[in-house]
């Protein structure tokens, strides 16, 4: 039917146009950078105001290894151009978090629950014999995978995905990308253009 996802082909392509017209075309990129500039503006802070708290996402926020004020216009670009921004969240056992935003690219599939698409179980990755990433599950308290720290020692770190979308259609797990209707146009505008200059010369 119309509103079933795109074939994975036709998936893979769309995203894969969007970002080569993302790269080459000053056009494209600048419609991504006016999604960003209104919906992130001056950039985002949060706050608390129990203080124990607000200290805390303070330090989250700003650690080195996660420096979200410099993340967040690339995560708006992502999602303008491929409708979909995958999380992989690590939280080590001091109770820190951290998040990396993984390519929409390098997931070849969802898995959902059999009855419900909303209950997303697993991100199947594009490389052939890579481990599944777990999506969040509030009913499990175990993601651990156990890694050597430094000197030998293992430790407990939680690992799981998370998924957002936007321009999804209902029953579909993917989001659909607000570049991909905008690159026949943005095809024809630049013909358009040329010619004037032709004409003009």
């Amino acid at each position: 039917g119309l509103y079933r996802d795109r074939f994975d082909y036709d998936r893979a392509t769309v995203q894969a146009e969007c970002l080569r017209a993302w790269r080459v075309s000053p056009i494209a990129r600048r419609i991504v950078k006016i999604y960003t500039e209104f919906i992130v503006g001056e950039g985002i802070s949060i706050k608390c105001d129990h203080p124990a708290t607000h200290k805390f996402l303070q330090s989250w926020w700003n650690h080195p290894l996660n420096n979200l004020n410099s993340q967040i216009a690339d995560w708006c670009d992502e999602r303008t151009r491929s409708g979909n921004l995958f999380f992989l969240v690590s939280v080590t056992p001091d109770g820190m978090t951290y998040l990396r935003c993984v390519p929409s690219e390098l997931i070849k599939e969802i898995q959902t629950a059999e009855n419900d698409i909303f209950q997303e179980k697993y991100y199947i990755p594009v490389t052939e014999g890579a481990p599944p990433w777990q999506a969040y599950d509030p009913s499990q308290s175990v993601f651990a995978i156990n890694q050597p720290d430094e000197t030998g020692a293992v430790s407990s770190t939680i690992t799981f995905m998370l998924h957002y979308t936007t321009n999804k259609p209902v029953g579909t797990s993917w989001g659909e990308s607000d570049l991909a209707p905008l690159i026949p146009w943005i095809g024809r505008y630049g013909l358009w253009l040329e010619d004037r200059v032709r004409l003009n010369k």
